[in-house]
């Protein structure tokens, strides 16, 4: 596969898709648009406006004669892809819309939202048909089992479901994953299910039993998008590493690794031919970042109103955010060893034991600072898509911190002070940061 660079002109496209002939792609976008392209030629055919947030979510349907797409808007949309003109718009709920599918028969839409809640609806009326309810935060992903008779969703609660159409039954709840589920996906012949999450793992399932087949592991941050070929034998994922990677479905093994990419890779899909797929990237031309310096300092804490409406809209900020980033302090007392042994993951090899002692005195330096002390730090992080640790010039991702901690607590063998550093009113630290650390999870 010989890659093409196709740009959209002014934002991050956060989500695409290939049309059931191969012929064109459609994208969604950060500056509200839904766009397709020639397949081929990587032309511009229609740029479909309406949306008035950004687009986090589209699909074709099967036959091609129109797109579904979700916005932060909270509308699902559907468009003509002739004339693009809008069909209908499905809306009757608050917050945004995270992920969408059509239904095999193109009869039925999926949608997944910030509410919690999966909802089915008639694509040719628009009425809602089912609202599927029990994940416990973000619904990011949903999917179609091939024959209609499923859905798939993948939450912030770190758990893929699966569901009955018919009747809204929740059937399965598939746990493993440490992090975040961004991504969810059937295999062609309905038999498995494919998740992609922050905890920077692949799995897959099996649809019936619920257990896990294969772990894949090869990217080195977060997986944001996995999706099967065709014939069901390969899968392709994306990655906040910026490299979009191949795998055997059997094996497990990694096949290929395309690198080079100047930004996280949101989305992938393969064409129905199964000889090519399509990346998203979160670098478009126009696009330039913006750095914001949000704290409770910020807020006069002594005006009740004002800081209940201020904390409100902080979280806000921190999850429309394309990177939050958590300031340990100066580099003092080894953090720049503490930092280094958290990245290297060199602490899932071994007991505590095995810690040479500059390098324990330096991690529990590290987690005696502020901030491992105050409770806003961790919901900051749980609010926001990416988040990363700095203290001097040592960047890490943030759910690191988590790995370490729950590494430890698996094993009972937490480092000395480390349980002070994370319990509250006299909690084990066990339960403290497992309660704590579920906030932290949801970037």
């Amino acid at each position: 596969m010989s890659p093409a660079l196709w740009q959209s002109p002014s934002s991050l496209v956060h989500s695409v898709a290939f049309s059931s002939d191969g012929k064109e792609i459609v994208s969604g976008s950060y500056d509200r648009t839904v766009r397709l392209w020639d397949a081929v030629t990587g032309a511009p055919l229609q740029t479909l406006k309406g949306h008035t947030s950004r687009v986090n979510s589209v699909a074709f349907s099967p036959d091609g004669k129109q797109v579904v797409s979700g916005s932060g808007d909270g509308t699902v949309r559907l468009w003509d892809t002739v004339t693009g003109v809008p069909m209908l718009t499905l809306e009757s709920y608050t917050g945004p819309v995270n992920s969408v599918a059509f239904s095999p028969d193109g009869k039925q839409v999926v949608s997944g939202l910030a509410d919690r809640t999966v909802w089915l609806w008639d694509a040719v009326t628009g009425a809602p048909l089912q609202t599927l309810e029990g994940h416990t935060t973000w619904v990011y992903s949903v999917d179609f089992s091939p024959d209609g008779r499923y859905i798939v969703s993948g939450s912030g609660d770190r758990t893929v479901q699966l569901w009955d159409t018919v009747t809204g039954e929740e059937l399965q709840t598939l746990q493993g994953h440490t992090s975040r589920v961004n991504s969810v996906a059937f295999s062609p012949n309905g038999r498995q299910v494919l998740s992609g999450s922050g905890d920077w793992m692949i799995q897959l399932w099996d649809a019936i039993t619920g257990a896990t087949i294969q772990t894949l592991r090869a990217h080195l941050d977060s997986g944001n998008s996995a999706a099967f070929s065709p014939d069901g034998k390969q899968v392709v994922s994306g990655s906040d590493d910026r490299t979009v990677r191949l795998w055997d479905v059997v094996t497990g093994a990694p096949l290929q690794t395309f690198e080079g990419f100047t930004s996280p890779v949101y989305s992938v899909a393969f064409s129905a031919d199964g000889k090519q797929f399509v990346s998203s990237l979160g670098d478009g031309t126009k696009r330039e970042k913006r750095y914001l310096w949000v704290d409770a300092v910020c807020i006069n804490q002594n005006d009740i109103p004002e800081r209940n409406a201020q904390v409100a809209q902080m979280a806000k900020i921190y999850n429309l955010a394309s990177e939050v980033v958590v300031f340990l302090g100066a580099e003092s007392n080894d953090s720049d060893l503490a930092m280094e042994y958290l990245k290297s993951n060199q602490f899932a090899e071994g007991p505590t034991s095995d810690f040479p002692h500059r390098t324990r005195e330096a991690l529990i330096n590290l987690f005696r600072r502020p901030w491992s002390h105050r409770i806003w730090v961790l919901q900051e992080v749980g609010s926001a898509k990416i988040a990363y640790g700095i203290c001097g010039e040592a960047k890490i991702p943030f759910y690191v911190f988590r790995l370490f901690f729950i590494h430890y607590i698996e094993r009972s063998e937490p480092l000395e002070d480390i349980s002070y550093v994370v319990a509250k009113e006299e909690i084990k630290a066990k339960e403290a940061v497992l309660r704590l650390s579920q906030q932290a999870t949801n970037f």
